[in-house]
């Protein structure tokens, strides 16, 4: 008995279309990546292409009203008061965004504030901070009872290779090369 032989037409109809897919899988990415005003829009694209330019522009171009110098250097002193009030910068998950809350202003006034009447970045500032209250720490013998992980903790860093690079980047020293001028002093 001849067995009748089996129809290979669907196998092969499906191999193509597998093919086919896996290529437009492939392509679709390289090709997005090269003709972003496809995914985009042209008005993304062209928006993107002038905002990346403004943001490499000075960001003390433009200069300030007194209106607004004023108002900026009130917002200074209140940023001040609350960071040496709340020590809220000892949370090492302190933002922008919960300074921002804590005093009821927008992100923006708090950058501007910063960059323009306080002439440090928000991450600077806060990094200072927290070597300063870590000093003093370290100052008042704090080292003797806890170690230098507790101390960084405490002083709002995640880690202790964060406090460590932190530290050295601020005073040229180690904490433990802090500790040890520390006690040459003495």
């Amino acid at each position: 008995m001849v067995q009748p032989k089996a129809d290979t037409s669907y196998f092969v109809f499906r191999s193509a279309y597998h093919e086919i897919g896996a290529m437009i899988f492939i392509a679709l990415p390289v090709f997005l990546n090269f003709f972003p005003k496809i995914l985009y829009g042209i008005d993304y694209v062209a928006n993107l292409k002038e905002s990346a330019s403004e943001s490499l522009a000075p960001i003390n171009e433009e200069p300030l009203s007194d209106e607004e110098e004023q108002k900026l250097s009130e917002l200074a002193i209140q940023i001040e008061q609350y960071l040496a009030d709340s020590k809220a910068y000892l949370n090492p998950r302190f933002s922008l965004d919960e300074l921002s809350r804590s005093l009821g202003v927008p992100r923006h006034q708090l950058y501007k504030c910063m960059a323009k009447v306080m002439k440090v970045k928000f991450t600077d500032l806060r990094m200072q901070l927290r070597i300063e209250h870590s000093k003093k720490l370290l100052s008042s013998g704090m080292a003797d009872a806890k170690k230098l992980e507790a101390i960084s903790l405490e002083s709002g860093f995640a880690s202790r290779s964060n406090f460590h690079i932190a530290f050295k980047s601020l005073t040229g020293l180690t904490p433990t090369e802090y500790l040890e001028q520390l006690s040459e002093k003495e």
